[in-house]
């Protein structure tokens, strides 16, 4: 989805757009459900399960468009003027997360025949500045969000209370904050705290990818929790990257860059690891050798 108001469906080994929509409006969040959530006529004229995707718009927009037909399942506002900064479906797909840039947090229901209809469930209330990222946890018990105020906050996705437990041993679906512990080494030093945009964990929880300002995407192994934690840098956009992510297999990343316009793919290929290097042999403490000049420790 883009800024000029489209929303396309591309196929990734191919490279090419398969579906387009207009959605009346300029995005800035895009999320589509983990499952099927409705029937929709196929491309064939049968019935097929369709995913839904939901798109947050740059001034509060929020609406759902069925991923087959891309038509339009429910559209309001979340916020009056203000962007949406993530939208997150839970595991389940019982429940859908909205943040926005002025502080704002919203749970909506996935409820109706067939998944149609979507009702504002809670509103959570505790940043003090835009809710940036946002993931729930492996059981869509708790929702989790980091914000410009460099807070990381925990919500019950029943109330949408803050939940104040500890979360240290919560298990979750995904990890794209930039804030916490599995992902304190992404920061180079120097950084002000605003210079990596979007993270994301592979689907097998071995590795960590970033975006950053400087047009950097760099790879590191998960979790990364040692201060400038070792990575490698891929080059490519000419200007800050805004988002990243693996696909749901793992084999690939996808980035969205920002005034290049550019949406780049990489493949994960594994990397052999080099050979051991040979044992260094051990000194050993030696007689008197044949020139009668050298004995003690020494190499034999």
């Amino acid at each position: 989805a883009s800024e000029s108001g489209s929303l396309y469906l591309w196929s990734a080994a191919e490279t090419k757009v398969l579906r387009c929509a207009d959605v009346g409006f300029p995005v800035s969040a895009v999320a589509c459900s983990n499952k099927a959530l409705t029937r929709s006529a196929g491309e064939d004229g049968e019935d097929a399960r369709s995913h839904h995707i939901a798109v947050g718009g740059k001034n509060g927009e929020f609406a759902v468009f069925d991923e087959t037909t891309l038509r339009p399942i429910f559209n309001t506002i979340v916020s009056n003027g203000a962007a949406v900064e993530d939208v997150k479906y839970s595991p389940d797909d019982r429940r859908v997360a909205v943040s926005t840039r002025d502080a704002s947090l919203c749970i909506f229901l996935v409820r109706g025949k067939g998944g149609r209809g979507y009702v504002l469930q809670s509103k959570c209330e505790g940043h003090s500045a835009a809710v940036r990222h946002l993931d729930w946890s492996q059981d869509s018990s708790v929702l989790s969000s980091d914000g410009a105020d460099y807070e990381l906050l925990y919500w019950d996705a029943r109330t949408g209370r803050q939940n104040l437990e500890s979360q240290m041993d919560a298990e979750w679906a995904t990890w794209t904050r930039v804030l916490g512990f599995p992902v304190m080494g992404v920061w180079a030093p120097g950084s002000d705290g605003t210079d990596v945009n979007a993270c994301d964990r592979s689907p097998d929880n071995e590795f960590l990818v970033t975006a950053d300002d400087h047009g950097g995407v760099k790879l590191f192994a998960y979790p990364a929790v040692v201060e400038d934690a070792a990575h490698r840098e891929y080059r490519g956009h000419s200007s800050h990257v805004t988002c990243v992510r693996f696909s749901p297999d793992g084999e690939r990343v996808i980035t969205a860059g920002g005034r290049d316009r550019c949406v780049f793919q990489y493949r994960v290929w594994p990397v052999e690891a080099p050979e051991p290097r040979p044992p260094t042999p051990e000194k050993q403490w030696l007689p008197l050798d044949a020139s009668g000049k050298n004995y003690g420790w020494r190499l034999p």
